[in-house]
């Protein structure tokens, strides 16, 4: 990525957007960040250099000045509630076309739409592993979030085929680290609370760094345009990464007892169930997302890994 190009970035005060921005301004590339309202992330990457724009996905003069001079346009805000489902299709949806077409009307290079591994969560495969070559199934049943990032990944699509601009959609899996609050700050909370790791199950982590170490690798990639990649790192036992963060913060835990942990963990996929909605995270059945396109085509290996013992 020449430090002569611009990336500009929505919802660069959410977690992954953050990270992003900071990485690279780091690196000396010039950044363009979209934020709906002052805030102290906003302030820190303006004092970092960033050029700051205020205002939400609907405002279209500020979608138009993220894209000017940008050379690739980064699509992080969303929003991942799930029960309201006008406000999901709002954001997620309409607001990723008016980023599209922002991007469209300002000749930007690249467009790389961040999608969700929960795409997958209403597809069956026979061995459960979820490849790019799979299309997510769009079903009615999915939950609110899952269900708009696949019509956004649809809509990207069509939308950048229609007008000959490139994109690139990231599904990452669940990625953790500084600033993370599902797989940070609530964790953390249940540990130094309850003293306690749950599920014998394996999910799949990244570590942000691992992520945004992706993000760099397709800017840098031509082969990375009208492609779709898994961005993952490593299947872990959900107890496992309840332990390595109660290490972390030097908090004593041990394991529920393997009866209770099945109980719990097949009340958690229960209440989905009942309630009539496929969740976006599942705690019976093991979902295997590899890696190897990203490895292949851009050169991605994964580095911050964590030791299950």
């Amino acid at each position: 990525m020449s430090q002569t190009q611009t990336i500009a970035i929505t919802g660069a005060n959410g977690f992954i957007g953050l990270a992003l921005a900071k990485a690279c301004l780091a690196q000396g590339i010039p950044v363009a960040v979209l934020i709906r309202k002052q805030s102290e992330a906003a302030d820190k990457l303006a004092s970092l250099g960033a050029r700051v724009i205020y205002g939400d996905l609907d405002n279209q003069d500020a979608l138009a000045t993220l894209c000017r001079d940008a050379t690739v346009v980064v699509h992080c805000a969303a929003f991942m509630g799930k029960r309201d489902p006008e406000l999901s299709h709002q954001v997620n949806v309409i607001g990723t076309e008016n980023v599209l077409k922002a991007a469209d009307a300002h000749a930007v290079s690249q467009f790389v739409f961040v999608s969700s591994i929960s795409v997958y969560r209403g597809t069956d495969t026979p061995q459960r592993i979820f490849d790019e070559s799979i299309s997510p199934a769009l079903r009615a049943d999915l939950n609110h979030y899952s269900r708009t990032k696949i019509e956004g990944e649809h809509l990207v699509e069509a939308f950048c085929k229609s007008r000959d601009l490139d994109y690139t959609i990231v599904r990452p899996t669940n990625v953790y680290g500084p600033g993370c609050r599902p797989w940070g700050d609530d964790v953390e909370s249940l540990v130094s609370r309850f003293h306690i790791c749950f599920g014998r199950v394996a999910f799949n982590f990244i570590h942000i760094d691992d992520l945004i170490d992706g993000f760099l690798l397709i800017f840098n990639s031509d082969r990375s345009r009208n492609e779709t990649f898994n961005l993952c790192a490593e299947p872990l036992e959900l107890r496992a990464f309840h332990r390595h963060v109660a290490k972390q913060k030097s908090v004593f835990v041990f394991d529920v007892p393997r009866p209770i942990d099945a109980l719990i963990r097949h009340g958690i996929d229960g209440f989905g169930r009942y309630s009539g909605e496929i969740r976006s995270t599942g705690y019976t059945k093991i979902f295997n997302y590899p890696h190897d396109k990203a490895t292949q085509i851009l050169g991605y290996q994964p580095q911050r890994l964590i030791e299950s013992k």
